[in-house]
């Protein structure tokens, strides 16, 4: 299964699941709000950056809903990519 397709084949069932729990900082996130950021990220990445399968892809974060967002839609767009959270004190 890809990862990717998670938050729009959970969002076709029920757009109100809670998908994310941002503790820190006191943010939740439903399958159907995931599935419209995701959605509007893939735009950036595929017209805006020309993004596409088989590309390389880094992404250096801290460990938040943003990098999940942006993780999902990567991995639906099938590029190679490679993570890495920042460790912070």
């Amino acid at each position: 299964m890809n990862l990717g397709l998670i938050p729009a084949k959970t969002a076709a069932l029920d757009p109100t699941r809670e998908a994310l729990i941002d503790i820190p900082n006191n943010r939740r996130m439903s399958f159907g709000e995931l599935d419209h950021r995701v959605q509007r990220l893939a735009n950036g990445f595929r017209g805006t950056l020309g993004l596409a399968k088989g590309d390389r892809v880094a992404i250096l974060s801290k460990n938040c809903i943003q990098y999940m967002e942006a993780f999902l839609r990567l991995r639906s767009l099938r590029p190679h990519c490679a993570t890495a959270q920042l460790a912070l004190e």
